[in-house]
């Protein structure tokens, strides 16, 4: 069961209690209502509040993957010259030969 969950139970109970009047039990019921809340709260914050407290994350490894991303843009730029110029020779030779080549390329 959740905080939330909880609550809502809590909040249902509370409801129906509500007409009976305010006997300790009913006191009690807000008090720890009131408490839920409050801790709902507090694990809502509670991942900023350990941020400090985790280990510092190791940077080395980015270096390599930086250096290894800027390697595969280079083969990857490498590979798009190739292929244009592959189209430029297809382009001469299919122009020479005499075939008719669609407007635009």
């Amino acid at each position: 069961m959740t905080i939330d969950e909880l609550l809502m139970q809590l909040n249902a109970l509370s409801a129906k209690l509500e007409p009976v009047g305010g006997d300790e039990a009913t006191f009690d019921l807000r008090i720890l209502l009131l408490q839920v809340e409050k801790q709902k709260v507090a694990q809502a914050f509670s991942p900023l509040a350990d941020l400090n407290a985790l280990a510092p994350v190791p940077t080395g490894q980015l270096q390599v993957l930086m250096g290894q991303v800027d390697e595969a843009i280079a083969a990857d730029k490498k590979r798009v010259q190739f292929v244009q110029t592959v189209i430029s020779v297809a382009k001469v030779a299919l122009r020479a030969a005499g075939v008719p080549l669609p407007a635009g390329l």
